[in-house]
Order: C-alpha cells, then sequence, then structure tokens
C-alpha cells in the first residue's frame, strides 16, 4: 500500500508485535496521521488489532455510519 493511497487503513495480527515492531508500527501509524470526519473529530488513519483484541470485542476506531433510507444511525464496527 502506497503511504496516503487509502482514506483508513486497519491491520488484523494473529500475534502480538514484539517492543521493537510495536514501537516502530506505532510511529508509522503516528506519521500517517489522522482522518477528518463530519463528525468533527479526527480518527487515525492506520490501527492495528490483534485477533484477540478483535474477539475481545475491540474494534476499529471509525466514525459512525447513518443508514440510508432508514433515517436511523448505523454503527460500523470492523
Amino acid at each position: 500500500m502506497e503511504n496516503g493511497a487509502a482514506l483508513r487503513v486497519g491491520l488484523i495480527i494473529l500475534d502480538p508485535l514484539g517492543v521493537t515492531k510495536e514501537r516502530n508500527f506505532h510511529r508509522f501509524m503516528a506519521e500517517a496521521g489522522d482522518t477528518q470526519s463530519t463528525f468533527a473529530r479526527p480518527y487515525p488513519r492506520m490501527q492495528l488489532r490483534t485477533v484477540e483484541d478483535i474477539l475481545n470485542g475491540k474494534g476499529f476506531d471509525v466514525p459512525g455510519m447513518v443508514a440510508r433510507g432508514t433515517g436511523q444511525g448505523v454503527l460500523l464496527s470492523l
């Protein structure tokens, strides 16, 4: 993936990263910056979750979506 080619990226990994890899990846995610939404709060452009995080209910930090035609809010959870 080219930097800046995607609006948001969510990476799911099987095992937790080691200390050095985690530090480097967090630095890379910080360099990618945030995206602005219509909800006036920035969201991280890149996010990392382990399989264990996902199974424990920790999803990605994304803006809520409004379902078309229903008038009800729908939370997009990856």
